[in-house]
């Protein structure tokens, strides 16, 4: 699969998302830069993700400040590698 590049993150990358006291590991399937918008909305990159082992309708759209590099998460031990079940 190509890879494309987005901002900081990759199309295709593994990411964690934080949530309350636990990191979700999810998928991007698209890249967005949107520009600022009224109120409150800053300008940057939006992140369309797939959470590993959910069902689609969880997808969402993600700033770029809410996801962290698989490898930093996994280093840090905030998220641990999800095993594959056999």
């Amino acid at each position: 699969m190509e890879t494309l590049e987005a901002g900081i993150f990759t199309i295709g990358e593994k990411v964690y998302v934080p949530h309350t006291d636990k990191y979700y590991e999810a998928k991007i399937l698209k890249a967005e830069y949107r520009g600022a918008r009224p109120p409150d909305q800053a300008a940057g990159w939006f992140y369309f993700l797939h959470y590993n082992g959910w069902n689609k309708k969880y997808d969402e759209w993600v700033e770029e400040g809410g996801l962290v590099k698989a490898d930093v998460a996994e280093a840090s031990g905030a998220a641990a590698p999800v095993q594959k079940k056999k």
